[in-house]
C-alpha cells in the first residue's frame, strides 16, 4: 500500500508533482523513503540520509549549511 505523505509545498503541475514523488519514492521499487536527519550544531550542518526499507537502497546522502 503506498503511503500519502503530507507537503508543505505547493504543487501545482505535473512536473512539480512529479519532482515529489522522485524526492519521495524508491526509484526501484516506489516504497515510501525513510529520511534520517542528523545534527551537528558545531559545525552548522545537517547530514541527510535517505533510504528505502524495501530494498535497502541508499537513495540520497546530503549535507546542508545551516544559516
Amino acid at each position: 500500500m503506498e503511503q500519502k505523505i503530507q507537503y508543505f509545498e505547493k504543487v501545482e503541475t505535473d512536473n512539480q508533482e512529479t519532482f515529489v514523488q522522485n524526492q519521495n519514492h524508491c526509484i526501484l521499487c516506489g516504497e515510501t523513503l525513510e529520511l534520517h536527519h542528523i545534527q551537528d550544531r558545531d559545525q552548522n550542518l545537517i547530514h541527510e540520509e535517505a533510504f528505502c526499507p524495501s530494498c535497502e537502497v541508499k537513495a540520497r546522502d546530503k549535507i546542508y549549511n545551516l544559516n
